[in-house]
């Protein structure tokens, strides 16, 4: 039986995020970054600009928890993750 001792968070909002057709981990929030916002930012920086892709990941994902699509530890917890990490 588990026990809140081994509770973690993240997982728990990973579990409720499958269940309901969220994003639902940081590979899957990447892959979308990857395909929504990545080229835009390509178009200013450089590729191997590590610290630019950072950026615009981080601050897509704020948006994305302001406007509900990621729970606040998503949020807090996720690195970028994609094809160029």
């Amino acid at each position: 039986m588990r026990t809140f001792k081994r509770f973690d968070l993240l997982e728990a909002v990973e579990l409720w995020a499958a269940d309901n057709g969220c994003l639902a981990s940081e590979e899957a929030v990447s892959e979308l970054f990857d395909e929504e916002v990545l080229p835009s930012v390509l178009e200013q920086y450089d590729e191997d600009d590590e610290p630019a892709i950072n950026e615009a990941f981080n601050n897509w994902t704020d948006n994305l928890c302001t406007d509900g699509y990621l729970h606040d530890e998503q949020r807090s917890r996720y690195c970028y993750v994609g094809r160029l990490a």
